[in-house]
């Protein structure tokens, strides 16, 4: 939050259900770093590995079902990132 950058983004990679164990309290936990990162600017970005739950979330994301759908993240970052 103290960072001068104009731009910031924060990768939110998982393999799974989000969130997972704990579900109540992971859940606050995460609505609410969700809320700080909208109030602060900071755009939040999901990668799903073999999953797109961040969606579930309002997360922008993209799926990672095999080695060969790297190249659609970073093309995602990149366009993402000249917006």
């Amino acid at each position: 939050e103290a960072r001068s950058e104009t731009d910031r983004m924060i990768l939110y990679f998982t393999d799974g259900a989000m969130p997972a164990r704990n579900y109540g309290e992971e859940l606050d936990i995460l609505k609410d770093n969700i809320e700080i990162c909208r109030k602060q600017k900071i755009r939040l970005f999901g990668v799903g590995v073999d999953t797109d739950s961040p969606t579930a979330h309002g997360l922008d994301t993209i799926r990672l079902d095999c080695i060969e759908d790297i190249p659609k993240v970073v093309d995602g970052l990149r366009r993402r990132l000249t917006v």
